[in-house]
């Protein structure tokens, strides 16, 4: 039975859920390329050109990714939805990034965190935040748009007017 406290609860987890799928398809695309960056890319032209290569593919993949799963979960077009997908996204992603990269690559907690140091440390931070920020950066034209081409109410109207 739907009541009204299963709406709010459902509205409520719709950014959550969101941010799980958001997560999961950025992520996969992402371990794809990890291995197609380190073994074929970076041999060839170095690690900040793979990098930045990878960055330009991972922001396609996050602008189509949070768009669709917006859509497809009917994520309200609000700050108040965007930003909680945005960081249950991110904070799922930490982990398994810290996990990935102590397991995959073979490094300690102690060297990961001292490569953010590192120009590729750093392209490898602003992507965090970017994929944290992406489902409020796709969704601010739309409200912006939104806010700009609403008919006035006819007091606005009448106020106008006189």
């Amino acid at each position: 039975m739907n009541s009204p406290s299963g709406t709010i609860q459902n509205l409520g987890m719709r950014p959550l859920k969101a941010g799980l799928i958001y997560f999961l398809l950025v992520f996969a695309l992402g371990w794809v390329l990890g291995p197609i960056r380190e073994l074929w890319a970076m041999p060839r032209f170095g690690r900040i050109a793979a990098l930045l290569v990878e960055a330009v593919i991972m922001l396609i993949a996050m602008v189509v990714s949070s768009r669709w799963v917006m859509r497809r979960f009917n994520v309200p077009q609000t700050l108040a939805s965007t930003i909680p997908m945005g960081v249950v996204a991110l904070a799922i992603l930490a982990p398994a990034e810290i996990a990935g990269v102590l397991w995959v690559r073979g490094l300690s907690l102690r060297e990961y965190l001292a490569s953010f140091v590192t120009a590729p440390g750093v392209i490898s931070a602003v992507m965090f935040l970017v994929f944290a920020a992406m489902p409020t950066l796709v969704m601010l034209p739309r409200a912006y748009v939104r806010a700009h081409n609403r008919q006035p109410s006819r007091e606005q109207e009448t106020r106008r007017v006189n």
